[in-house]
């Protein structure tokens, strides 16, 4: 519980100090503790760890067809300091841009919230491998949401800056998220042909219930188009993509709108 905990915090701790310069010297020195915190967290395990990876889609589980768990790989004998190391050196070097950058402007929206989306995946992933706690990334399938959803949520606010109109800020706000999911789509399908494991290596789940198939199953060929598209392309091109924009993008809109009006109190105010 600890260490989820300390990964959703550095998470949010980054976006944070990327909208609101501000807080960039307290998010830093948080980060820096938060580094501290997870090299002594796994320091103090007992041993080396195991981990089971998962990934969930529709299938028929006896008659029905229900959300169902296919295993992916079992890692043992991992040592324990391995993910201590990842999330420090993460939350470490996020600390030192922080305090680079203390003082100055708000950051781009495809600036380093676009970095931390892909650090942070990147991150969740790494921490996969190395057997790192269940609490870091159950459930594994929304494991790199824990890092792009602040990254989004910064990213969105960033774009609704005032003296920005509507229709520019939702096109770049699609195209934000789409480049987010883009390199888990990739690495998806390089993944699932090379059987690198990870949650995002499918090769193994060949026999499934599509979306919207009437319940029928669908059974397909290790690394085919078919197995691609129903568990890579279209969660993370289609259907991620069009949540966050209703959710993040619902967020945007009223901090834009909130900040026009602002502007016209102010100029109201001021003649």
């Amino acid at each position: 519980m600890l260490a989820g905990l300390l990964q959703i915090t550095a998470f949010v701790a980054v976006a944070a100090a990327a909208v609101w310069p501000r807080l960039r010297s307290h998010a830093a020195i948080l980060l820096f503790g938060l580094a501290a915190a997870a090299i002594s967290l796994a320091l103090l395990e007992p041993g080396p760890r195991s981990l089971t990876i998962t990934h969930q889609f529709p299938a028929y589980v006896e008659l029905a067809v229900l959300p169902k768990d296919f295993v992916v790989e079992t890692l043992q004998g991992i040592p324990a300091s391995r993910w201590g190391l990842l999330l420090a050196g993460f939350c470490g070097a996020w600390g030192v841009w922080l305090l680079v950058q203390r003082g100055g402007q708000p950051a781009r929206a495809f600036g380093a919230p676009l970095l931390l989306a892909w650090s942070g995946c990147a991150l969740q992933l790494l921490l996969e491998k190395a057997a790192g706690p269940s609490e870091l990334f159950l459930p594994f399938d929304l494991a790199p949401d824990r890092a792009l959803f602040p990254a989004t949520l910064a990213g969105a606010l960033l774009l609704a800056r005032p003296g920005r109109k509507l229709l520019p800020m939702v096109v770049y706000l699609a195209l934000f998220i789409a480049v987010t999911r883009l390199p888990l789509a990739v690495f998806g399908t390089l993944a699932t042909q090379g059987a690198w494991g990870t949650h995002l290596d499918v090769h193994d789940t060949t026999y499934f219930v599509p979306p919207g198939g009437g319940g029928l199953g669908l059974e397909v060929q290790s690394g085919d188009s078919q197995q691609l598209f129903w568990m890579t392309w279209a969660p993370h091109l289609i259907v991620f993509p069009a949540v966050y924009m209703m959710s993040v993008g619902g967020v945007a809109f009223l901090s834009l709108m909130w900040a026009q009006q602002q502007q016209q109190d102010n100029q109201s105010q001021g003649a």
